[in-house]
């Protein structure tokens, strides 16, 4: 999962997504300054939209979607 948000972070050019958490929420990254990935490759932190941030461990993560991101 790492090396998939990794590439996604880095497209040029880039696309927003979301990333899809177990209980069904979808945490929109519409540009590459609202995600940030640990260099321990185990975590990852998502800026939201209305402020603050989420600080997720990459094993809560079960997918991500590219399809339609509205930013």
């Amino acid at each position: 999962m790492f090396d998939q948000l990794r590439e996604l972070v880095h497209a040029v050019p880039f696309t927003p997504f979301s990333v899809v958490l177990p209980n069904g929420q979808s945490l929109k990254v519409p540009h590459q300054d609202f995600i940030w990935l640990h260099p321990d490759k185990k975590t990852v932190m998502i800026a939201l939209p209305k402020g603050g941030s989420r600080i997720l461990s990459l094993q809560m993560i079960v997918g991500l979607d590219t399809k339609r991101v509205r930013v």
